[in-house]
């Protein structure tokens, strides 16, 4: 309990030292409990109102009559609002939202009255989506290492012997592929030249007989004139 007023009291502080310098701006956790700060002069017959200004003027929470008035309240804060009212004499008009939703972000009035006057704050509620950070998984987490990381990485000089292998391999395989036309270009023209003098071989072995006979002939015709 002692906590908890220490609680209101600081935001009550807050609230005030946020109002010289206009609207206080307050900011919630989605889905979390939050509260809007107010404070007045105590006193008798005491009025609250907590009015959400964005939305059109929609009844957040009423107070009168010592007690909570809760009849015109919009359906989106039912069952979510309270005020503390045992602290309501002392002039604090708090008022505290539970399950905060996107839909509550806007500006709030607070109007109080009593005998001796009345009064109206101003509140920007903004509405965080990012859930409370848990204070272990704030921690660092140890950068995990793995052997392929820890291996160092090739030199240049390394790479760039590399880099001469594979030019020699190439070149190597150009030759032999260069060299393998080539042979075979020699191999196919030694043929074609061996086949022509077969060629010639024979028409000359042929032509021998014919030539023989006709010498035969020539010497049979000579004798003959004779």
């Amino acid at each position: 309990m002692t906590g908890g007023i220490r609680c209101v009291v600081f935001v009550v502080l807050t609230f005030l030292r946020s109002l010289a310098r206009g609207d206080a701006e307050v900011s919630c956790v989605f889905m979390q409990s939050c509260i809007l700060p107010c404070s007045f002069q105590g006193g008798a017959d005491v009025v609250i109102h907590w009015i959400q200004v964005t939305t059109g003027d929609t009844t957040v929470h009423s107070y009168y009559h010592n007690e909570d008035q809760l009849t015109h309240q919009g359906q989106n804060f039912g069952g979510r609002t309270s005020l503390f009212k045992d602290q309501i004499s002392r002039g604090n008009a708090s008022l505290q939202l539970t399950g905060v939703q996107v839909q509550d972000q806007g500006r709030y009035k607070c109007y109080t009255s009593t005998i001796r006057g009345n009064n109206e704050l101003f509140i920007n509620l903004k509405v965080d989506d990012a859930a409370p950070v848990n204070p272990t998984s704030a921690l660092p987490t140890p950068t995990q290492h793995t052997d392929e990381e820890d291996k160092d990485p090739p030199a240049e000089g390394q790479m760039q012997d590399n880099i001469l292998t594979a030019v020699v391999v190439v070149a190597v395989i150009v030759v032999l592929a260069v060299g393998g036309l080539a042979a075979i270009c020699i191999y196919k023209k030694t043929n074609v030249c061996k086949k022509g003098r077969e060629t010639t071989d024979q028409t000359g072995t042929s032509n021998q007989p014919e030539s023989q006979e006709l010498t035969q002939k020539n010497g049979i015709h000579l004798s003959t004139e004779d």
